[in-house]
């Protein structure tokens, strides 16, 4: 298997700025997205998950459509994904890992 890639996104120039991880579930496939106050996450730190995204998010830093902010990449890499029924544990290529709870398809 490919190794699957993810991005750490800054969000600013909006009301609530805030850190977008993105992440393949599989090669290729659409980015699922969690979104976050604070990067690197500390313990606590709640993931909100939103809308998957395009992958070309993978490589884009600039101003996002609509007049909603810009993004600036903060880490990318590969990562591995681990899926249950009740949350993703995330390993990125950095060594860092999360549990993200919620429902996730495999």
């Amino acid at each position: 298997m490919s190794a699957l890639r993810y991005v750490v996104l800054h969000h600013t120039g909006i009301d609530q700025p805030h850190y977008d991880l993105m992440f393949e579930r599989q090669p290729g496939s659409m980015l699922a997205t969690v979104r976050c106050s604070n990067w690197p996450p500390e313990s606590g730190t709640i993931f909100e998950r939103i809308a998957d995204h395009r992958t070309s998010y993978l490589d884009y830093e600039g101003a996002v459509s609509r007049n909603r902010g810009e993004v600036t990449r903060v880490e990318s890499g590969t990562c591995t994904v681990e899926v249950d029924e009740n949350a993703v544990l995330l390993t990125l290529s950095s060594g860092a890992q999360f549990r993200v709870p919620g429902l996730w398809q495999k």
